[in-house]
């Protein structure tokens, strides 16, 4: 959790106060979205990311989002990171009202849907003679 409270909006009505766990749900939903993520990840980065694979720094009119996470085996990863920081970007703003600073992500790992096919695709083929 964040060391400044989540106080964003001081009105007429009253105070809004959005919880560092909306931010998170957010950004785990908007990064699953995008094809070619598998997960996020928990592995040896757990104490800084916490046990979901999101971290939030929130700020009083922005927020500093971090992930963790695992990307399918064969994917192009530039382009897909870009479309998750796009992606989160774009919905917590949405959502929230708040300025998105940063969305730092950490490719943790690889995930390969079938190992024993990728393993037989790697071993080189036998030359056969045709006498």
């Amino acid at each position: 959790m964040s060391n400044i409270p989540p106080e964003f909006v001081q009105g007429a009505v009253g105070t809004i106060q959005i919880a560092p766990s909306v931010f998170e749900a957010i950004a785990t939903s908007a990064t699953l979205e995008v094809p070619g993520i598998v997960q996020l990840s928990t592995g040896l980065v757990q104490d800084f990311f916490g046990k979901k694979g999101v971290k939030v720094e929130i700020g009083e009119q922005d927020v500093e989002i971090h992930l963790s996470l695992v990307v399918e085996y064969g994917s192009p990863i530039p382009p897909i990171i870009r479309r998750v920081q796009e992606n989160v970007r774009d919905q917590i703003e949405a959502m929230t009202g708040l300025q998105v600073k940063a969305c730092h992500v950490n490719v943790q790992g690889i995930h390969v849907s079938d190992p024993e096919k990728r393993r037989q695709e790697a071993q080189p083929v036998k030359s056969r003679s045709l006498t």
